[in-house]
């Protein structure tokens, strides 16, 4: 019983595991679809609708208790520059040639630019995929997570930058002169770059909480946050984590003090 019990805690734990995966994915869906259809004014539109569809899975989501937060900023972000560009580009027909070159430019200096600002202001974007992981609010101002929620906020936007930077290469080349094939592909349409950044984010997606739960990394945070996490565990000494981190303080200052005993 306890063998067939542990197996379907595993499989549901994988299945929330793919599940959470698969939400990332849904939020990004809007900015795949912008770049791998060829058509700029079909694609802009299609981004469009994955937005629309991606707000309203998190509203079924927030009324059902699948999740504390609604918009999330990156929806927010995207089902409004989309929504712009698609009346843009559907009624300003005249200006297709400024749109083809210069669309990708335009749609990641904007995503840049917007979770650049709301990291600024207190709402890094990352924070909003965190918050459903927590039982309690209280867990988000751990400084570990703290620190955590930095590195993934700030790295997912020198991807963003470094998707903008690959497109404004690409549109000034074309506006300029004439590159290649080759360069075009690169740079312009579809940027082949730009993938190898989005994917390399969606992997440090996955590689980062398996660092985490590394011990050595964890015990290498907590010293360099120890007066930071000291501070937590005393304002919220009812949390599990706290109560660890005290019986480790105590653990390491009995073998500290053994250490002491044996010299002398």
């Amino acid at each position: 019983m306890e063998e067939g019990g542990s197996r379907v805690e595993r499989k549901k734990g994988w299945r929330e595991k793919v599940g959470k995966v698969a939400l990332v994915v849904v939020s990004f869906l809007p900015l795949v679809v912008a770049f791998a259809v060829p058509d700029f004014r079909i694609a802009t539109t299609c981004a469009f609708g994955a937005s629309v569809f991606d707000f309203a899975l998190d509203f079924y989501r927030l009324k059902t208790g699948r999740t504390k937060v609604f918009p999330k900023v990156l929806n927010a972000v995207f089902l409004s520059l989309f929504g712009i560009l698609t009346v843009l580009m559907w009624a300003d027909t005249k200006r297709d040639t400024v749109y083809i070159v210069w669309d990708g430019f335009i749609i990641m200096g904007t995503v840049t630019f917007c979770i650049t600002v709301m990291t600024l202001a207190g709402h890094p974007f990352v924070k909003d995929f965190m918050v459903d992981s927590f039982d309690d609010a209280c867990q988000l101002e751990s400084p570990l997570v703290l620190h955590s929620m930095r590195f993934m906020n700030w790295a997912w936007t020198l991807m963003f930058f470094m998707m903008a930077a690959v497109y404004l290469v690409g549109a000034v080349t074309l506006t300029v002169g004439s590159p290649g094939e080759q360069f075009q592909l690169a740079f312009c349409n579809p940027a082949y770059l730009t993938f190898v950044f989005l994917i390399a984010g969606f992997g440090l997606n996955a590689y980062y909480p398996k660092r985490f739960k590394d011990p050595a990394f964890r015990s290498k945070l907590l010293r360099k946050y120890d007066k930071e996490m000291e501070a937590w565990c005393t304002k919220y000494p009812e949390q599990e984590w706290s109560k660890l981190y005290f019986e480790g303080k105590a653990q390491a200052n009995e073998e500290r003090g053994d250490d002491d005993d044996a010299l002398h």
